[in-house]
């Protein structure tokens, strides 16, 4: 496979228990993770002040919006300079490197891990609160620095993900109560 496509994002809307089954079902882990644009396209989606800033303004009810976003990988960051991804093919293309230079996989895993802890701290400045968990996977560093305070997770089996998934929830409804 000379490119590897994550499985498209759905906009924020309502949807039915079937409809996120459905969602969650359809999603497919692939390797090669690049977790700087799953970031930026997370924090895209909803910041009150970016490109879907008119459906994030306000709350269905008029009021303020409390922004969480749960940041879920499957993997450490795995990159390759030549597979096609988001900012094209890296091995040709030198977007993010040095013109000159050939980058080596280890320079990029760098690169992205630089990218995925600023766009972190971006979403973070504008009010929002993220959670990490690594699911069937190690606990990185970026992905505790990334989290608010200390909410970043390890889950190793579908049993702990859904009791990671359950405490988020429950965290998130008494922050909701205090607010």
């Amino acid at each position: 496979d000379a490119a590897v496509c994550p499985s498209q994002a759905t906009r924020l809307s309502p949807m039915s228990r079937d409809q996120v089954r459905t969602y969650i079902t359809s999603l497919e882990a692939k390797g090669t993770t690049y977790l700087d644009i799953g970031m930026i396209w997370a924090a895209r989606l909803i910041s009150p002040t970016g490109l879907f800033r008119e459906s994030n303004a306000l709350g269905p009810d008029g009021g303020p919006i409390s922004r969480h976003i749960i940041f879920m990988t499957d993997g450490a960051i795995e990159t390759h300079n030549f597979v096609y991804d988001a900012y094209g093919l890296s091995a040709l293309d030198r977007r993010r490197t040095n013109p000159n230079e050939l980058p080596d996989n280890a320079q990029q895993d760098a690169l992205v891990d630089a990218r995925f802890r600023a766009a972190c701290e971006a979403a973070k400045a504008k009010g929002i609160t993220i959670w990490t968990i690594a699911f069937g996977t190690e606990l990185t560093d970026s992905l505790k620095s990334c989290a608010s305070d200390t909410h970043y997770f390890m889950a190793a089996n579908a049993r702990e993900l859904s009791a990671t998934f359950s405490s988020i929830a429950l965290d998130i409804a008494r922050l909701r109560l205090v607010e």
